[in-house]
């Protein structure tokens, strides 16, 4: 049996196939372009990756802005709530100036918390 023969058999399909000229059957099926195309498929998933990642992040930053416009928003009816609160208070008492001066510092402080609100969202969103 010669040496084309013996490559050929069953039995050693574990080993380099041998053609004719001597060159190694693997190496010759090896396309000249498999290292560019690798590159640009990295290139490509490593784009896809970034976009992605930058596009969750950008979404995260927009939860955080809206929970801290939210939060403002929250303490800013608290504060309102507590001024009417003590308002209510005071006009059972019957003071009635004491009572209007109550509802403006709820109002008061309830801005405050909004600006507050705010800043806090600009922040988030620009982080």
């Amino acid at each position: 049996m010669d040496q084309h023969a013996i490559g050929l058999s069953s039995r050693n399909l574990a080993y380099p196939l041998v053609m004719d000229d001597g060159r190694n059957h693997r190496k010759s099926h090896t396309l000249k372009k498999g290292v560019p195309m690798r590159a640009s498929t990295i290139v490509a998933v490593a784009f896809l990756f970034v976009f992605f990642g930058v596009q969750q992040v950008a979404q995260a930053d927009e939860v955080k802005a809206k929970m801290e416009e939210i939060k403002g928003e929250t303490n800013a009816k608290i504060e309102e709530a507590k001024g009417e609160a003590k308002a209510l208070a005071e006009e059972a008492k019957g003071n009635k100036m004491q009572a209007a001066m109550e509802r403006a510092k709820g109002k008061t402080k309830a801005a405050g918390e909004r600006i507050k609100g705010t800043a806090k969202q600009l922040k988030a969103k620009t982080e």
